[in-house]
């Protein structure tokens, strides 16, 4: 049986009788372990001090004078002190230390010095019995404890026998998770012209701190745990792909490193304003192929790399030459599956004759990992324009045209003479082109607006193609 004395002390009962009903319990002091310390025999105050819980089982009383259960009032004396939970804890809980006492008048209790629990030797309290409860230092290592009382009349001290504990460190929980990190909206990349503001926003959970880092200007450093920023780019900030990357930390580990792509276009010819473009306005989830990690370009085997000195912002830095490149020349072009990508060489048409005609010819890609589908190409005066009938009207029916095959097709293309052809794209004289490439299921004449990205480039990681250029002039 359990019970308590003066609702203080943890027991077990021998409950004995006699003629006139109840009359005394013999006591054994007990620790952590149920194993017996002490046997006392406690006087009952009354019949009516013994109750029993139907809840628990436990048995309550009131004896008649606590001293004499535990000693004379007159010396200092200590129980055993146990704890609950009686064996193991872990770092962060709250135990509960319980303990009895007897004494002179004006004797006090207080944690013992060589307690080994941490922060148990500096507790102060008034009483001179538990219960007492204590919360363990969260930063507690793993092992062993003591926890014990001890008492003083002012004179000597009497120390109870100390309870042990072994205590579990922590849990850590989970690292921290970035629920959203987005660029103006997007939650992949995004393009900007120099001078816009980039708004970046962030959500997490369970983190502690994070820290902002990549190339973007004026994005690294330490950030909060969720919260946005609108960071505004200099007019002079350099056409290029940038990085905007987010990680967080707690007492657990790291959150994976997320990292958003930002595309700095130049702003587009002047008589491309207003015009739907692809990278431009609301169309700037798609990102434009430019130089370095952003390259469009793949070499052959056998280096079968990426090439990261072309820039596939003009024609010339792709091919050897510029337009139209130099005799019998093909390429690799590319773009990536992990997020919208487009191809928009700027060429000047140079001195193209009248009746000069060429084509791109388009095969399977010849590098690893590039899978083939459907390209759609245009030929127009702004880069990332696949709006067909201003195309048309400016440039004549052949200069926009969607693939009938993944593959063994071509893109032509000639002089003012063929202003009129439906399949082949007219040049005028010393004039700035874009020659402009994505990869769609997506037919010609499609609002730019539902124009996306062909699935087959996410789902192989890349989409590409072998172009060779042929048809020469002297530009």
């Amino acid at each position: 049986m359990r019970c308590n004395v003066n609702s203080a002390l943890l027991c077990a009962a021998l409950i004995a009788g006699s003629s006139h009903g109840l009359a005394q319990v013999t006591v054994t002091l007990q620790d952590g372990a149920n194993d017996p310390v002490e046997d006392v025999v406690c006087d009952l105050a009354n019949q009516a001090s013994l109750t029993i819980s139907p809840e628990t089982g436990n048995i309550n009383l009131t004896v008649a004078d606590l001293a004499s259960c535990l000693g004379t009032a007159d010396a200092l004396n200590v129980s055993q002190v146990f704890l609950i939970p009686q064996s193991s804890t872990t770092a962060g809980d709250q135990i509960r230390v319980i303990w009895a006492s007897v004494g002179p008048d004006g004797y006090t209790c207080a944690p013992s010095a060589s307690s080994t629990l941490p922060g148990w030797s500096n507790v102060s309290f008034a009483q001179t019995q538990g219960p007492f409860d204590y919360t363990v230092p969260a930063a507690t290592a793993q092992g062993n404890y003591t926890v014990g009382v001890s008492c003083s009349d002012g004179q000597e001290i009497v120390a109870g026998q100390a309870a042990s504990i072994f205590v579990n460190e922590q849990d850590p929980g989970d690292p921290p998770t970035i629920n959203s990190l987005t660029v103006n909206g997007s939650s992949s990349a995004t393009s900007i012209q120099p001078g816009d503001t980039l708004a970046v926003a962030w959500t997490t959970s369970n983190a502690q701190t994070c820290q902002g880092s990549g190339d973007f200007p004026n994005w690294a450093g330490t950030k909060a745990v969720s919260g946005n920023q609108q960071i505004t780019t200099l007019s002079t900030l350099g056409e290029g792909s940038y990085t905007v990357r987010l990680q967080c930390t707690n007492d657990a580990g790291s959150s994976q490193l997320v990292t958003r792509t930002v595309s700095v276009n130049a702003a587009a010819p002047t008589e491309c304003s207003g015009r739907a473009l692809l990278g431009q306005g609301t169309l700037s989830n798609w990102a434009r192929k430019t130089t370095g990690s952003n390259s469009c370009l793949w070499s052959n085997p056998p280096e079968n790399q990426l090439v990261q000195t072309a820039d596939c912002r003009n024609f010339g830095d792709v091919w050897p030459a510029v337009w139209p490149g130099g005799g019998n020349v093909s390429r690799n072009l590319f773009v990536a599956g992990t997020r919208p990508e487009f191809i928009a060489m700027q060429f000047n048409s140079g001195n193209i004759p009248a009746g000069q005609s060429g084509s791109i010819g388009l095969e399977s890609p010849q590098f690893a990992g590039a899978t083939a589908a459907f390209k759609m190409w245009s030929i127009s005066r702004c880069p990332g324009d696949f709006n067909k009938d201003l195309i048309d009207a400016e440039m004549g029916p052949g200069c926009i045209r969607r693939d009938s095959f993944t593959f063994l097709e071509s893109f032509d293309w000639g002089g003012e003479a063929f202003r009129t052809s439906t399949s082949r794209c007219a040049l005028e004289p010393n004039t700035t082109y874009y020659l402009n490439l994505i990869w769609t299921q997506d037919v010609a004449g499609t609002p730019p607006q539902d124009i996306t990205q062909h699935p087959a480039c996410a789902e192989f990681g890349r989409c590409g193609t072998n172009a060779l250029m042929s048809g020469t002039y002297t530009p």
